[in-house]
């Protein structure tokens, strides 16, 4: 129902950031769907390669988007490395080397029809991928990070130029690994879930120290529950930090809140919404010790 949803939130031009949510997850989506099947056809050699050109046709401005080997040279490879497995003179086969005939214009075609056939949602930009997400604002480098959590592919952290219209975007050494992504959902310790949830109870009452100690002991289940680093322990982390702020003991709060920016740094990622938020915090606690240099 993304497809009908995303029209309903068209019309109502106060939910337009929604929208442009509800547009992107569709458009990425749809990527993925092309994305899979691409990648069956894909020689593990060539892996690299593949996902690069895949990348370039769907994020680049580049107008003549090519892989790095010509089929040639794609077709020669494939060639000696199944002669030297099965150690006979085959002809390499067309399948094996079809991604590198993919083009900005047939993904985007194939895009199109995928959104129509999964979402019934047509874009009101049809000519073509940079023209849409123009039209809604989309940003491509925040389309480049859902699609590589999405389909589990780790690229090169640098600086990517999506505008350059005579250079191609990505390349074989930006693609550094590609991961198995698996849905599954993540057990809770309802018990320290309860203790969390009444200490904040708590503080909405203004019984700030009460509720500090339920947090307390519900950091202390997390850590027995999960272990030393999980995303409810920052966030624990996090909210200890604020009481303590509140309650005028400043410098345990910014020592609480270096610890929950490390956590989130390794559980959430460095450029992950949470991360960011921790370090706002982290620079308010730091301007409230003094630290006026190291909180800008």
């Amino acid at each position: 129902y993304l497809g009908k949803l995303a029209a309903m939130l068209a019309a109502v031009p106060q939910l337009k950031y929604l929208h442009k949510i509800a547009v992107s997850e569709l458009l990425l989506r749809s990527s993925k769907h092309i994305f899979t099947s691409y990648m069956q056809g894909t020689e593990l050699m060539s892996l690299s390669a593949a996902i690069s050109h895949f990348l370039n046709c769907l994020l680049s401005s580049s107008s003549a988007v090519h892989p790095q080997l010509n089929l040639e040279e794609l077709q020669s490879k494939t060639a000696k490395r199944r002669n030297k497995r099965k150690g006979r003179n085959n002809g390499p086969l067309q399948s094996e080397v079809e991604w590198a005939s993919l083009t900005p214009k047939s993904l985007w075609q194939q895009i199109k029809a995928d959104l129509k056939a999964y979402y019934d949602w047509e874009t009101p930009y049809p000519e073509s991928f940079d023209a849409t997400i123009d039209h809604f604002n989309l940003q491509k480098v925040s389309l480049l990070r859902s699609f590589c959590i999405k389909t589990g592919i780790q690229i090169l952290l640098r600086e990517y130029n999506f505008e350059n219209k005579n250079r191609a975007t990505f390349f074989e050494e930006d693609i550094l690994n590609i991961f198995p992504v698996v849905k599954h959902i993540n057990p809770r310790a309802s018990d320290a879930y309860n203790f969390y949830t009444t200490g904040q109870g708590k503080i909405q009452q203004g019984y700030l120290k009460d509720g500090y100690e339920l947090i307390s002991e519900a950091l202390n289940l997390l850590n027995n529950v999960y272990g030393a680093m999980h995303p409810e322990i920052a966030q624990c982390l996090r909210m200890l930090a604020r009481l303590n702020y509140i309650m005028g003991d400043h410098g345990e709060a910014l020592a609480t809140q270096q610890k929950a920016v490390l956590m989130s740094e390794r559980v959430n990622g460095i450029d992950h919404p949470y991360t960011i938020t921790e370090y706002i915090h982290l620079a308010l606690y730091s301007f409230a010790n003094g630290q006026v240099s190291v909180s800008l």
